[in-house]
């Protein structure tokens, strides 16, 4: 039997019946990492599922959302502009702001 044979006979056409012609085996494997993923599934088990080590399963397969790296972007500006930071729009306009490589004016 032909090692193909499978993805050929029952995958492929099965895909083509819903518009999905296009995918690949590696479009499934990494579709079922990331849902996995973004489903909370332990990484080691799905890693398992597609026979390979977690590294591979992480760094290869698993993509993040769009909404998942909106949310990271966000926390990540959040936690940068926060009040007393420095930023324009969040320190009053007569405080200070020390760079590195600056003496503080108040130090001495």
């Amino acid at each position: 039997m032909w090692r193909d044979n499978v993805w050929y006979r029952n995958m492929q056409p099965r895909l083509k019946e819903v518009g999905l012609d296009w995918a690949n085996f590696l479009v499934l494997r990494r579709t079922h990492a990331s849902l996995g993923h973004e489903a909370g599934i332990d990484p080691k088990v799905s890693a398992d599922q597609r026979g390979h080590g977690i590294g591979v399963a992480m760094d290869v397969y698993t993509k993040s959302s769009l909404e998942a790296r909106r949310t990271a972007a966000a926390k990540l500006q959040a936690s940068i502009l926060k009040p007393g930071t420095g930023t324009a729009e969040n320190d009053s306009a007569d405080s200070e702001v020390v760079r590195p490589g600056k003496k503080d004016p108040e130090a001495a």
